[in-house]
């Protein structure tokens, strides 16, 4: 696969983990090897090593650290509202509306057929 410039450093996995999950899927397979034979299976599970642990983590802590916080969303999601102008709580006048209530629609002068209403 041709990659044209691109930095794909942050999606590659480690040396260490590939070859845990290598080690790991050749256990899951001798293991479900001696079971269908019906044979003891003594062989301990493959631990995950203690470099790729550290590095997991280091990454979890680099990517929390670049999410904003709960506080600055609200920051920024009210100055987005106070941009926009009214919040939608009025009904089109500038009169505000009991909160969870619609604004009471005047009917037209004219009905659906174009006969004035009386």
């Amino acid at each position: 696969m041709k990659m044209q410039g691109a930095d794909v450093a942050e999606f590659q996995k480690p040396k260490d983990l590939m070859l845990f999950q290598q080690q790991l899927t050749a256990w899951q397979q001798a293991a479900a090897m001696a079971t269908k034979a019906g044979t003891p299976f003594s062989t301990p599970m493959p631990q995950i090593p203690q470099s790729v642990i550290e590095e997991m983590q280091k990454k979890q802590a680099m990517d929390a650290a670049k999410k904003p916080t709960a506080s600055l969303q609200e920051q920024i999601a009210g100055a987005a509202a106070a941009a926009s102008g009214p919040s939608g709580k009025t009904n089109g006048t500038g009169t505000a509306t009991p909160s969870g209530t619609l604004p009471q629609a005047n009917p037209p002068a004219v009905g659906q057929t174009g006969v004035p209403n009386a």
